[in-house]
């Protein structure tokens, strides 16, 4: 029944786009949201755009799926987020001790996509149809961007219609998914008002083999929706300002009764951006975020015969209202000056009940705090000679933590167990960023940076505990904001017109970084932390590590030896190690978890005619491990995509996908109780695409 209405929207779009296509001929240029073009001193830094036609043309629907291509590009796990729970939904780049909150800042036309409460990010609410490019930035420091963009930044510009148009993509596929993207816009002149929306939905698959499922083990489905809704002004010649509205809603079954989630967001933002044909110009962005999440954990009995809940929150409010200011201007006595400040003030708090008794729960926690962020930035770039461009920059940022609190409370009596309110805490930090470029002839370029950058733990890692299964992780008030330190070298050659390489070799410092610490997995109660642990389980606690080193290099080659053929090949090596852990010394010179030493992708695109597109991607990766100490391993994979794509029109597409081609097995985890995880299985999907 899911497959009607894209049949009908199909049907109705195909044959409007085939009516059009008469005359109005090839589908007009699509343009993105207005911003400032790129710092010209961004060249200094590892960068990689992706652009609508690799977005167009992905092998994976899913931006955090197609964002592999990019290696080092990573979920906490590898867990694709179709079925991801949302609190490791997090992005980490380069393998530099990932976690579920993730170190990098993902930015969607100047607005922070990282959730107020725990850093995460719903990728649900982020079509790829919807965007116009993706730039992502590994390292780079804070810089513009401050908190949060600790190893590098995903910056997401929305695409948008020349004039009047709209935009269509629904597909069915495996496991009965559906998904359906729209956009819309009508230009009233110098007013354009625009709307669009995206809906997705699937019955999931396991994530736990044929041989460990029990009874009780169900897929992980889930079900989302998004829509957004604006109007644009061209205020005059130079200067636009955009007024936007997103909501969005999702449900997840998380792989047995007991086990799921519900969220529910809404955003607003005004951005006033004013550029001239020399780059000069100002970016004002105005934004504000309301979300409500809900969520329970479940235990499974040793048989996997049942389940029952033992954490159920039942409401974790957060919000984030914040604002950004970004001026560039060309000196006369040469060079570009770009200036900067940013407020951010993030609140959220987890309101659940624990430890359950028979079908009910005995006690109720309340838990939460605010932050408050607030920076500012001066970068100045300069070519001093023609084949030299230089760049520096200095940030300084105030963080505090405030009114952080946590309560628990007997249901039955009303009496407090627990109660306690947290010093607030306050930190200036000053961070900077030097680079330079030399292009030593047409065909080669050369490139140095050094950096620095932070990430105030969330308000999530700072009070809120969690399970996973029958293992239990415990917040921690005390951890102090990550620190990273960063130098890397680069060079780009393009000894002909169709090849281009490219090769970096980079060094990171994380001090200070938070990470999940065992603290013993003997069954009972622990009296440092006051939790009871089951039998089967662990307890862990977020604690920061002292000192984290990762050494590394990242090569890249492009070849379109035909009009018609091209391939890309991607490489990381990341060999990241805790080098000090005065209250951990068992961790010193062990990989932190979930980091594969070598990561790397390849694909390669046929186009032999403007109609019909075919690309395979491999993706692979080595092993890695799910544990501090190196205990339990996680193999690697390799595994291969497809895209084929046919044009009926100049404006309607027809296409279809298969992700994990040849149904590899690929392990996401392995628990404590040696349950271990797994990645997507082999999924086919048919869809059809149409601009006009």
């Amino acid at each position: 029944m899911r497959l009607r209405p894209i049949v009908v929207l199909t049907v109705f779009f195909a044959s409007g786009a085939s009516a059009l296509a008469e005359d109005a001929g090839p589908v007009e240029i699509l343009v993105h949201e207005p911003r400032l073009e790129r710092s010209p001193g961004q060249a200094a830094f590892a960068t990689t755009i992706l652009d609508e036609q690799d977005l167009a043309t992905a092998t994976a629907p899913r931006l955090d799926d197609l964002l592999k291509s990019v290696p080092g590009v990573n979920l906490f796990r590898r867990t694709s987020s179709r079925v991801a729970h949302p609190t490791i939904q997090g992005i980490s780049l380069r393998g530099i001790g990932p976690n579920g909150a993730g170190r990098a800042l993902v930015l969607l036309d100047g607005v922070p996509q990282n959730d107020p409460f725990g850093g995460w990010v719903y990728w649900s609410a982020l079509p790829t149809m919807s965007l116009a490019d993706v730039e992502v930035v590994r390292g780079g420091g804070a810089g513009t961007w401050g908190n949060a963009a600790l190893v590098g930044t995903l910056i997401l510009t929305s695409r948008a219609v020349d004039g009047t148009g709209a935009r269509f993509e629904g597909s069915y596929g495996s496991r009965d998914t559906v998904s359906v993207t729209g956009d819309v816009q009508l230009d009233l002149g110098q007013v354009a008002v625009f709307a669009g929306g995206h809906h997705f939905s699937s019955d999931g698959f396991h994530t736990l083999g044929q041989d460990q499922r029990g009874p009780v083990d169900e897929p992980l489905a889930s079900d989302a929706t998004a829509g957004r809704a604006g109007v644009r002004w061209q205020l005059d010649e130079i200067t636009t300002a955009t007024l936007k509205l997103s909501v969005f809603k999702e449900n997840r079954e998380n792989g047995t009764p007991s086990a799921f989630n519900e969220t529910r967001s809404y955003d607003l933002s005004l951005r006033v951006v004013r550029e001239d044909a020399t780059g000069d110009g100002f970016e004002v962005t105005l934004y504000g975020t309301d979300r409500r999440f809900e969520n329970q954990f479940a235990a499974v009995a040793e048989n996997r015969a049942s389940d029952s809940p033992v954490l159920f929150q039942f409401d974790v409010p957060s919000s984030a209202f914040g604002a950004t200011v970004l001026v560039r201007q060309s000196m006369d006595f040469g060079g570009v000056l770009e200036t900067g400040v940013d407020l951010r003030r993030l609140e959220g708090e987890t309101n659940e009940r624990f430890f359950r008794s028979g079908n009910r729960f005995l006690r109720e926690r309340n838990a939460g705090g605010e932050q408050v962020m607030a920076g500012g930035f001066v970068n100045y770039t300069t070519q001093p000679l023609p084949a030299v461009r230089l760049t520096g920059g200095v940030r300084l940022d105030y963080l505090r933590n405030a009114d952080g609190a946590r309560s628990e409370r007997d249901l039955d009596t009303g009496v407090a167990l627990r109660d306690e309110v947290f010093e607030n805490r306050d930190h200036w930090v000053v961070n900077g960023r030097l680079g330079a470029v030399y292009d030593a002839n047409a065909m080669v370029r050369i490139r140095g940076a050094a950096y620095s950058g932070f990430r105030l733990p969330t308000i999530n890692e700072f009070y809120r505990p969690f399970r996973v299964r029958n293992d239990i992780t415990e917040a921690n008030p005390a951890l102090e904001p990550e620190r990273l330190w960063g130098v890397e070298a680069g060079i780009r050659a393009e000894p002909a017109a169709a090849l281009s390489m490219e090769l970096t070799a980079f060094a990171n410092w994380l001090e200070d970084g938070v990470a999940n610490v065992l603290v013993t997995d003997q069954p009972g109660f622990n009296a440092e932390l006051g939790v009871f642990v089951p039998a089967g389980g662990s307890l862990s606690q977020r604690r920061s590590l002292d000192r984290v080193r990762a050494l590394g290099l990242e090569a890249s080659l492009v070849w379109a030896p035909d009009p018609a053929w091209t391939m890309a090949a991607h490489y990381l090596l990341s060999d990241p190690e805790v080098t000090r852990a005065a209250d951990q010394p068992a961790l010193v010179g062990k990989r932190p978890p979930l980091t594969a030493r070598h990561q790397g992708s390849v694909s390669l695109t046929w186009r032999p005619d403007d109609r019909f597109t075919a690309r395979t991607t491999v993706y692979g990766a080595s092993r890695q491990f799910d544990d501090g100490l190196n205990s339990r391993r996680i193999d690697g994979y390799m595994t291969a995509d497809l895209f084929l794509g046919y044009r009926i029109s100049p404006t309607a597409q027809v296409q279809t996908r298969v992700e994990n081609l040849f149904d590899t097995e690929i392990e996401t985890g392995n628990g404590s109780d040696g349950l271990i995880s797994l990645g997507r299985p082999r999924l086919i999907s048919i869809g059809f695409r149409s601009e006009f």
